[in-house]
């Protein structure tokens, strides 16, 4: 049958068509509604042939009604894809399995090919003998609501891309209920897919309850309406123990609840910088105030060795002068002792300074504490008990053994007296340990200390322990814990310490004990200080000019005799500028120079430059207060002839003298 525009034979056909239907209508009405009707109107016999299309149908495919009328509407104009899908569907209404399908959506391909996307309607239509003879088809073109669906679709899976991209938890959750509606890949990849779930199941197992993310009530107002703020702070996840930083904001949900939208990012690398970082700046804190406070021992012990100088020098001299027989003597002695325990108080701030007297040497560990046996033994409380650990191979370090020992009696006194009147374990053991950055910064001391191998010896007792507040001022000066001061104690064993280029790693709990670890590097070539130990010769005897310079005229008076008392003739200065000024008009003259380090106008290290000038092989001995270590170090390489370090006596002077100046 074919279409055509003459209104009677349209009517004719509907008539035909309503009579097969039994529908009883006026043709030339019944066109004119199909005309007005505002949707796609086609009817296909069982073959898929159009028979009927409207004006806005025809319009649609790009065609006249002319033109589509007998052409298959499954071949020419549904899209390849699909038709087998659709026709199955026109087969099952043929064949009476289903009586409609309601809004149907497929792709049709227009006559220019361009594709639209339509929903249809279809119903069967049946002839006189009630049979199907066709199908009645109405449809809505929804190309433009389902390209903006599909836009939509591309859009938010364009954003649940970025949002899994994001190194952060970000969850959507219920105000109310605390139900999460969303949660990106982070949280899926670390925790599983909790959509559905509460917060807490996968945030506080163990403390069912709001999560940390459920807390902030500042993002609505009263009226529970979103405030466009972000509230953001810092909390501590109570499972895994981690720092997150998070940002709470309350939006509108697509289904027009106010939700919560939490964003929280791991910081714990962060907080872990920051922690250092705290650590670093209290160690720092720390070590310039020991530094201020060595500088401060220092500079005392210094002066205190010029005047003890003094005081020893006399003694000696004076007892040399003096018949043995003579009650003086006994006098003298005891001045003499005073000055040496005078003396030693200010070796203890020389060592708290860290610019003690050393005598370094291979030190092996094991052997140092074992011949300290018995020393310590009787050095503990009789309830405590000693026991004594020692690793095998462990390597020798290089240090001084006589500070060492003072170290270690230091810290088994202190756990001793940490014991106390009960009975408890003092345990004392030797070993090897690989140190890194993060272990060294934990520990006192740690001015740059270079990664690597450390020997140890490791005090540790079961006494009552220390609190924060104790272990904070442990090291400062004459601090103490009993009724009475001892002395410069754990401050001395710091200096010790800290001239070895060690560490030291105290652990410690009230009433559970404390532990101390002192570390020292472990070195392949041991560098050696020997103290000339040479004994005076009776018979020996000096000869020529010594330039003896000193600021301190009660040294340089003493040190004269005693030169003299050698058989030398000496010259004073009290200066450096004036021991160049004499040397360069006597340098020819003088056999030697014994000179003071520190001192005003021109100090020894640069009158000892301008002397090389005038004589390259000038032979000097330097004297100080300061160790030999710290001093000898300055003058590497230009030939010094010697050090004694203040206050020395008669003998020690000789010793140093006769092999400088012989």
């Amino acid at each position: 049958m074919r279409y055509k525009k003459d209104g009677h034979r349209i009517g004719n056909s509907l008539g035909r068509l309503g009579e097969n239907t039994m529908i009883s209508i006026n043709s030339e009405i019944a066109v004119q509604c199909l005309e007005a009707v505002d949707a796609i109107l086609l009817i296909l016999n069982r073959q898929g042939e159009i028979t009927f299309i409207n004006q806005k149908g025809a319009a649609l495919l790009g065609a006249s009604p002319e033109r589509l009328i007998g052409e298959n509407w499954f071949e020419c104009f549904i899209v390849e894809d699909e038709r087998s899908r659709v026709w199955g569907l026109f087969q099952s209404l043929l064949n009476d399995e289903i009586q409609k399908i309601d809004n149907y959506q497929n792709r049709i391909k227009r006559i220019d090919g361009q594709i639209r996307h339509i929903s249809f309607n279809n119903i069967i239509i049946r002839d006189k003998q009630d049979k199907i003879s066709a199908v009645l088809s109405t449809g809505n073109d929804i190309t433009s609501s389902k390209s903006q669906e599909e836009l939509l679709i591309q859009r938010n899976l364009m954003f649940s891309i970025i949002l899994d991209s994001i190194d952060a938890g970000i969850t959507v959750s219920t105000l109310d209920t605390h139900e999460i509606l969303f949660a990106n890949e982070y949280i899926r990849r670390s925790h599983g897919d909790f959509r559905g779930k509460k917060c807490w199941e996968y945030l506080q197992i163990n403390q069912p309850g709001p999560c940390i993310f459920c807390n902030n009530k500042e993002i609505v107002n009263q009226l529970g309406e979103p405030r466009g703020i972000i509230i953001n702070r810092e909390l501590k996840n109570t499972i895994s123990g981690e720092w997150l930083d998070t940002r709470d904001q309350a939006i509108r949900w697509y289904d027009g609840r106010i939700v919560r939208l939490s964003v929280a990012t791991n910081i714990q690398e962060k907080k872990e910088a920051e922690r250092i970082h705290q650590h670093m700046t209290a160690q720092l804190q720390y070590a310039q105030k020991l530094e201020s406070l060595g500088v401060l021992a220092g500079g005392i012990a210094h002066d205190f060795n010029n005047l003890l100088m003094t005081i020893l020098g006399n003694t000696g001299l004076a007892m040399c002068d003096l018949h043995p027989t003579s009650p003086a003597k006994e006098s003298l002695l005891e001045i003499e002792g005073a000055a040496k325990r005078a003396a030693e108080l200010c070796r203890q701030m020389l060592a708290y300074s860290g610019r003690g007297r050393f005598l370094i040497e291979s030190v092996d560990l094991r052997e140092l504490i074992e011949e300290m046996t018995h020393l310590l033994k009787i050095s503990v409380s009789k309830k405590a008990v000693l026991k004594f650990d020692f690793a095998q191979n462990v390597p020798k370090i290089s240090a001084d053994a006589t500070q060492l020992r003072q170290v270690i009696m230091n810290l088994a006194t202190n756990a001793s007296e940490a014991i106390g009147d009960m009975s408890g374990l003092i345990s004392i053991s030797t070993g090897l340990m690989d140190c890194d950055k993060s272990y060294l910064r934990s520990t006192y001391l740690n001015e740059d200390l270079k990664e690597g191998l450390y020997a140890y010896i490791e005090v540790a007792d079961t006494g009552i322990g220390m609190g924060e507040e104790v272990k904070a001022r442990l090291f400062d000066p004459f601090f103490t814990t009993k009724f009475t001061g001892r002395g410069l104690g754990l401050s001395a064993v710091l200096g010790i310490i800290r001239s070895h280029h060690g560490a030291i790693k105290i652990y410690s709990e009230i009433n559970r004990g404390t532990t101390f670890k002192v570390l020292f590097p472990v070195s392949e070539t041991f560098d050696r200080l020997i103290e000339n130990t040479l004994k005076s010769e009776n018979n020996w005897r000096g000869k020529g000019i010594v330039l003896m310079v000193d600021d301190e005229e009660s040294v340089r008076s003493v040190g004269k005799r005693m030169l003299e008392r050698m058989g030398f003739e000496v010259i004073t200065a009290e200066h450096g500028r004036e021991a160049v000024s004499i040397f360069k008009h006597k340098h020819d003259q003088i056999h030697g120079v014994l000179m003071d380090l520190m001192m005003p106008h021109m100090d020894g290290e640069q009158a000892y430059r301008e002397m090389r000038m005038i004589d390259p092989n000038v032979r000097v001995i330097l004297s100080s207060g300061y160790n030999e270590q710290d001093v000898t170090c300055r003058f590497l390489g230009k030939s010094l002839s010697g050090f004694i370090q203040k206050p020395y006596q008669y003998e020690e002077l000789l010793n140093i003298v006769k092999q400088a100046f012989s």
